[in-house]
């Protein structure tokens, strides 16, 4: 059986679960929050690779045969570690910069990450490989992923505040915009909103799904008949009372989830 491992730090990495769980309800699908260690986007690279180990450990102690690091930080600060260590498809997340700058036409795009992401050297080989004669415009969004987390969503105030900062870039002539977090896939209907009708908003989920289903289609036994999975089994590190907290506030913005059986996990290896 297909058994899909995925953590990130909080609900962020759930855009990702629920997409696979639409186009392949077949595949039981692990999900862990790590929302002990909450936010990874601020925590010292060393602690956000000791996680990822063992966050991967765990999913595969739960019979995971794919494992998706489904956080941008996560993934520039562990995911090239974790693919030398275990042997089984590591799938990561990083910024549609590619996608973006093959579309603008301006030539000018913005990237919304984490501190740890902006400064880390997988967003430099994106640069080195794909920004030639255009310009990216990287912007540490400190404490975003926190509001969006604790369940922020729809205050005025946290869209005000983003509308001040993106107009500023679209006066630039930014025409593409960049979601480096996936906690920020959250607020993509409220970005659209506030952002003029020319603007196009990329991601990084589509080009994970694609990548799994390529996994499962070529490495995964086809011929085995697997049953439908209704529910994501979500272990949650750190207090579930604040994560149901996450979960309702998405669900009231409009978020539809898959059905989630949230069970405590300690954080301690």
């Amino acid at each position: 059986m297909t058994k899909i491992g995925i953590f990130d730090s909080g609900v962020g990495g759930l855009t990702i679960a629920s997409k696979i769980q639409e186009r392949a309800s077949k595949h039981k699908i692990i999900y862990y929050a790590d929302n002990a260690f909450f936010p990874y986007g601020s925590k010292d690279e060393d602690i956000v690779i000791q996680r990822s180990i063992y966050l991967t450990k765990q999913l595969l102690s739960e019979g995971c045969n794919i494992i998706i690091v489904a956080c941008n930080t996560a993934s520039s600060a562990a995911l090239e570690l974790l693919r030398k260590q275990f042997d089984v498809p590591i799938i990561g997340i990083e910024p549609a910069v590619k996608p973006a700058m093959e579309n603008t036409s301006s030539g000018k795009a913005l990237l919304l990450a984490t501190p740890l992401t902006t400064t880390g050297e997988r967003l430099s080989r994106l640069e080195k490989n794909y920004v030639d004669q255009g310009q990216l415009y990287s912007l540490p969004m400190e404490g975003l992923a926190e509001k969006i987390e604790l369940g922020l969503l729809s205050k005025d105030s946290l869209m005000s505040e983003l509308q001040f900062i993106l107009d500023e870039y679209y006066h630039l002539g930014v025409d593409a915009l960049i979601l480096g977090c996936t906690h920020y896939y959250f607020l993509k209907k409220y970005l659209s909103e506030i952002s003029p009708a020319h603007i196009l908003i990329f991601d990084s989920i589509n080009g994970v799904i694609k990548r799994i289903e390529k996994i499962i289609s070529e490495e995964m036994n086809s011929d085995q008949v697997e049953q439908v999975h209704e529910n994501i089994d979500c272990y949650v590190t750190g207090n579930i009372t604040s994560f149901m907290v996450s979960i309702t506030s998405i669900i009231d913005y409009g978020f539809e989830l898959p059905k989630l059986l949230i069970m405590k996990k300690n954080h301690i290896e």
